[in-house]
């Protein structure tokens, strides 16, 4: 699906851990410290995530949306010092407590958008689990059997089992999500062992 319109997960991706880079040392020293700090440290991760893909982005709450990121704002409705963007590029979410990320994955479900993303965080076991969890939300909400082509979603999971942050990236496909990195540890990152639904 290349547009220009479109982002894709994979180059998402890439720049959401280029610029967690750039901020490395304060992700860190917030990492436990403050929310709030940590916080405004994403924020400032996106402001380079837009720079590095060369999309605007509105890094506040958009109809309730931590952040959009977008090319267009609609200036012939709205005055010009107003935000309103003609569609969305990425519907952004970031949790930091990932037991409260699986209401995020259901507000994305709501916002139509070529790219949905999710920021939050988990170990390996947390991962598994709530891959399993964003999988049957996913899929109820999939009622024109696009997302895999048409609203792609993207989860991004930090996880400091030491001193360095280690970022996992998983992308929607065909009722499962695959790793994006061929990095992860043996387990998550063999396409073979995407996480799949879980049947009742």
């Amino acid at each position: 699906m290349e547009n220009e319109h479109f982002v894709q997960p994979e180059k998402f991706c890439a720049a959401f851990k280029e610029a967690a880079v750039i901020h490395d040392k304060d992700l860190k020293q917030h990492w436990t410290s403050g929310l709030t700090q940590y916080t405004r440290t994403i924020r400032r991760v996106l402001d380079d995530v837009a720079t590095l893909l060369r999309v605007n982005l509105y890094n506040s709450d958009y109809y309730t949306l931590d952040a959009v990121f977008y090319r267009e704002k609609d200036s012939e409705h709205f005055d010009k010092d107003e935000t309103y963007v003609k569609n969305i590029v990425v519907a952004f979410e970031h949790e930091n407590a990932i037991r409260g990320s699986v209401s995020e994955m259901n507000k994305l479900q709501l916002f139509n958008a070529p790219l949905k993303v999710l920021v939050t965080y988990g170990d390996s076991a947390q991962r598994k689990e709530f891959l399993g969890k964003y999988t049957k939300i996913v899929k109820g909400a999939d009622l024109f059997s696009d997302i895999s082509t048409h609203r792609r979603q993207l989860v991004i999971f930090g996880d400091k089992p030491a001193e360095n942050i280690e970022w996992y990236s998983f992308v929607y496909e065909e009722g499962r999500w695959v790793p994006i990195e061929k990095t992860a540890p043996k387990g998550e990152g063999n396409p073979a062992n995407a996480i799949k639904p879980e049947h009742n």
